[in-house]
């Protein structure tokens, strides 16, 4: 069965994916592939001072969590046609 919603959200997520690719590659032409030396945070900071290679590096941080939550936050296609409330387990049911 087809689903337009589904087809639609994959669309978007290929899109933001090959934002996030074009991001990592602003990361490695510009040499800023070490310019925040911790994780998760950045200097002990959400949001630090966007200049240099900061930019570029927590930019790219930043443009990875939307696409990975977006991933993670759309259910199964299985159920995706059913709204049971319920969230889908770890086992993938």
């Amino acid at each position: 069965m087809y689903n337009q919603a589904l087809h639609r959200f994959a669309i978007f997520l290929a899109c933001w994916t090959l934002v996030l690719v074009v991001a990592g590659g602003l990361v490695t032409s510009n040499d800023a592939g070490l310019s925040v030396p911790d994780w998760p945070l950045s200097y002990g900071k959400l949001m630090p001072k966007m200049e240099g290679g900061i930019l570029y590096e927590h930019g790219h941080r930043m443009v990875a969590t939307g696409d990975g939550r977006r991933a993670s936050f759309r259910d199964s296609p299985r159920r995706a046609g059913r709204n049971d409330g319920a969230l889908p387990s770890a086992a993938g049911d």
